[in-house]
């Protein structure tokens, strides 16, 4: 409860305790769940800045079932998506968007925390639109090679907006959406403040933009194999032709990317 969903324990506020609870969750493990629990377990791994955790947990509770009966053990999903306790429990399905959302922005501690859990392995490159935050702002996120390229922050209440992020103060500007330059105080190289007015429109994007396009463009490369798995994890000899399923794409530079679909 302290950790998620109250905020007594953080970072900012102790970083002793904070790493005392991050250590009892990596020891509770990502596997066995009900379909709530796993949901909770996302979100408490978030707080705890665990990207690559939060992602495992995420394909646990993405795992397929079929068990329709009292089953604590068959937590997941069914064809339809709707989440496996077993059986049906929406707490799950609530939980893991919570979560997700959590591993992109936090601002329980009125700060906006940039992607504080990104899986960085296998989310190399998105973006996310319309994030709530404390204060009233509302996020917008592009990244690329797992870092953060673009931040817009609307502000609908003209309140001071403070960001956190690895090197914000050093490798990124503050402006307008019609590019003047805002004036934003350091706080640390990993915190910022800058004042709003009501109905604001703010970007912060990186100074060194062609370092980010160099590391994504060595990324690339033509689709070398293509493979289809189930969502237990087994392989599929053919495309499948219905249901839900897992696209494993591996590149000529040796990456590889995943995708699930829904036929």
């Amino acid at each position: 409860m302290g950790l998620y969903p109250c905020t007594q324990i953080s970072e900012d506020a102790d970083k002793t305790v904070f790493e005392a609870a991050r250590q009892s969750l990596i020891a509770r493990g990502d596997g066995h769940g009900t379909g709530w629990s796993l949901g909770h377990k996302i979100n408490l791994n978030a707080r705890a800045y665990e990207g690559q955790h939060c992602h495992n947990l995420i394909k646990r509770a993405l795992q397929q079932t079929w068990d329709t009966g009292v089953n604590e053990a068959a937590g997941g999903i069914y064809e339809n998506l709707w989440d496996a306790h077993a059986p049906y429990q929406i707490d799950g399905n609530f939980g893991y968007t919570a979560g997700v959302a959590e591993m992109l922005l936090q601002s329980h501690n009125d700060k906006l925390v940039i992607l504080p859990a990104l899986p960085t392995t296998f989310w190399q490159k998105g973006s996310v639109k319309g994030l709530k935050a404390v204060g009233n702002f509302t996020v917008d996120i592009d990244w690329a090679a797992a870092k953060a390229t673009k931040v817009q922050i609307v502000s609908n209440m003209g309140t001071t907006c403070i960001v956190k992020y690895t090197n914000v103060a050093k490798d990124y500007k503050v402006t307008t959406a019609d590019g003047k330059t805002v004036k934003a105080k350091r706080i640390s190289d990993d915190e910022i403040s800058f004042p709003t007015v009501a109905g604001g429109e703010y970007i912060i994007v990186s100074t060194t933009p062609n370092a980010i396009a160099a590391v994504t463009g060595s990324q690339e490369g033509t689709i070398a194999t293509v493979c289809y798995y189930s969502l237990n994890g087994a392989k599929i000899n053919s495309t499948p032709s219905r249901g839900v399923y897992i696209k494993q794409m591996k590149y000529s530079n040796g990456t590889t990317a995943t995708t699930k679909v829904i036929n």
